[in-house]
């Protein structure tokens, strides 16, 4: 169990530090909104037609929980990815990278916050410590530095942020597979950013792109896809709950955090 709890992010954590990278070089081509909807509608096929596969259409219906998910979608899905392609655009890659690594502790502060579980010292202090060091990173270890984070910075909190709601948020879905909880947000997030991209176009905010745009970016499209958006958004949410996958499936995790950051597993 423990070696899954680690292996889950890791997976994650690799393949969207990978991801950032790539994603900056197609925004030579195509712009922020159109490249993050591109990408999901494709990523939401996948998903659909697995979860289809695996569960049947019944796996497609909310059982009541339709608001919640798309909140949830909106919030980690379309909230996240917009505000990190966004800020790929004033920010360096490994810059971007270095705040989704703060990803698990943001979802501790939510959780503190929302349900009032405020995490062991030990593991509070860990966090400041890892908190710290991503400052020092950004800023080189000068105050001169501060001026590093930026606009791009600024979206990349809010963008972690929704991230770490929408972590929080899976504990409440135990009863679901990961598969379907990740299948239905998708299509939730990507919903609102086709909505968003049509809107930015329609006034002149961003361009369409033309196909040969989209044939110019498709590797990074199919990375990004399948692999940031399918591979390890599933190795995520595997990652928050496998406590429920050696029990009955009768309700939901209440400390998505022990599975999801591997120092708090230590420090436990």
């Amino acid at each position: 169990m423990r070696s899954r709890a680690t292996a889950y992010p890791l997976v994650a954590v690799l393949g969207w530090g990978v991801m950032f990278p790539i994603l900056a070089s197609a925004l030579n081509r195509v712009d922020p909104l159109n490249l993050t909807t591109a990408r999901y509608l494709l990523a939401a096929v996948v998903l659909v037609a697995i979860l289809l596969l695996r569960e049947g259409a019944g796996a497609l219906r909310h059982g009541g929980r339709a608001l919640e998910v798309v909140v949830l979608g909106v919030v980690g899905f379309a909230g996240f990815n917009l505000l990190t392609n966004l800020a790929l655009e004033h920010a360096a890659p490994q810059q971007v990278s270095l705040f989704v690594a703060t990803t698990p502790v943001i979802t501790q502060l939510v959780r503190w916050a929302r349900d009032g579980v405020r995490p062991k010292p030990l593991l509070l202090a860990l966090s400041l410590v890892a908190l710290l060091g991503v400052g020092l990173v950004i800023t080189r270890g000068s105050l001169a530095g501060l001026g590093q984070f930026g606009l791009g910075g600024l979206m990349m909190i809010g963008a972690v942020l929704g991230w770490g709601i929408y972590t929080h948020g899976a504990g409440r879905f135990g009863e679901w597979s990961p598969l379907r909880f990740t299948t239905l947000t998708a299509l939730a997030g990507t919903a609102a950013m086709l909505i968003l991209s049509i809107g930015a176009d329609a006034v002149g905010w961003q361009h369409a792109p033309a196909a040969a745009d989209l044939v110019a970016v498709t590797p990074q499209l199919g990375y990004a896809a399948f692999v940031g958006a399918v591979i390890a958004v599933l190795a995520w949410n595997l990652a928050a709950r496998p406590r429920t996958m050696s029990q009955p499936q009768s309700g939901a995790v209440t400390d998505p955090i022990a599975v999801t950051d591997p120092v708090a597993v230590s420090a436990r």
